[in-house]
């Protein structure tokens, strides 16, 4: 009589621990992801998703005509109206887009080494920013932001000022591959994605850095690309995960297709948690992501649609 008490009591204070458990464990039969919209069949795939701060997400349209001839647009998405518009369109170079924290500016790129200067939205008297080498670039605040530059034997991180162009080299590392970088929130910690060998097995190895305001000081490496990771960042708002596209360690049969799958990488833990496990196989895989502005909720898109995945709910 004893052993059953003792047995419905430890099952009522297991049901009550989970219903304290912030973190919801759904049991779906693929995925918690839910489609915002399909992608038109002009289009090949979508560049970069990048959330704004007027609940609205900006990304790169990628299309080619008959003659293979490819043209680009920087368009947004209304998660209200489920509209899309495009902003600037018809010019082939477009390959990144960054909207300033207060919303207020873009930067933009054109092609390689002609990035531009724009308000948010965008204004026909954009400015071309005259920095050599710059070919992309991510805020840092309102008034400055970051790019990697290649060099012979080398590669470097610079802070520049996006109204002065005041330009400050960050690190210089030994690197020829050259590598892209993501700021924490708190702008405490640097992540710095050094490409290596471009192939399924190992293609990136990321490093993490702490910012002392005037160097920057190696801390540790996070992971290489042991596990089939192919693509890392950018941060969660809080500055505790990291969004990471990889092969989907439940697939036995993975063979060297695209069905990759969504990961979050805490980088206090060290782990690994998978969040999709929808076969992706025909639609290329998750391409890019990236995080809503109160890290509830992930963006992601593969060839053909774009999704939202619940953040906080750990899928089996």
């Amino acid at each position: 009589m004893l052993k059953r008490y003792f047995a419905i009591i430890c099952a009522v204070f297991f049901v009550l621990q989970l219903a304290c458990d912030k973190t919801e464990i759904v049991l779906p039969e693929s995925g918690g992801e839910n489609v915002l919209f399909d992608i038109p069949d002009e289009w090949e795939h979508v560049l970069e998703i990048v959330p704004t701060f007027d609940n609205k997400l900006l990304f790169i349209e990628f299309l080619t005509d008959d003659s293979h001839y490819a043209v680009r647009y920087i368009s947004t998405y209304d998660l209200e109206t489920r509209e899309v518009e495009r902003l600037l369109g018809g010019h082939s170079g477009y390959c990144g887009a960054s909207v300033s924290p207060n919303g207020e500016r873009m930067l933009y790129s054109r092609g390689w080494y002609d990035v531009h200067l724009t308000t948010f939205p965008p204004s026909e008297d954009d400015v071309r920013i005259d920095i050599d080498g710059l070919d992309w670039a991510n805020w840092f605040d309102d008034s400055h932001a970051y790019y990697t530059i290649w060099e012979p034997g080398s590669s470097n991180l610079n802070l520049f000022n996006v109204d002065t162009l005041e330009n400050r080299r960050l690190i210089q590392t030994d690197d020829p591959g050259g590598f892209g970088a993501e700021i924490s929130p708190d702008k405490g910690s640097w992540v710095l994605i050094r490409d290596y060998d471009f192939d399924w097995e190992h293609v990136f190895h990321a490093d993490l850095y702490s910012w002392d305001g005037e160097n920057l000081t190696f801390v540790r490496p996070l992971f290489d690309n042991h596990d089939g990771f192919y693509k890392c960042g950018p941060w969660s708002p809080d500055g505790t995960k990291l969004i990471v596209i990889g092969n989907r360690t439940d697939d036995p049969e993975w063979d060297g297709t695209t069905d990759r799958a969504i990961f979050v990488y805490d980088v206090k833990t060290d782990e690994f948690t998978q969040l999709t496990f929808t076969d992706f196989k025909y639609e290329g895989g998750p391409q890019i992501a990236c995080w809503s502005a109160d890290g509830n909720t992930i963006y992601f898109s593969t060839r053909e649609r774009i999704f939202e995945l619940d953040a906080r709910k750990v899928y089996h």
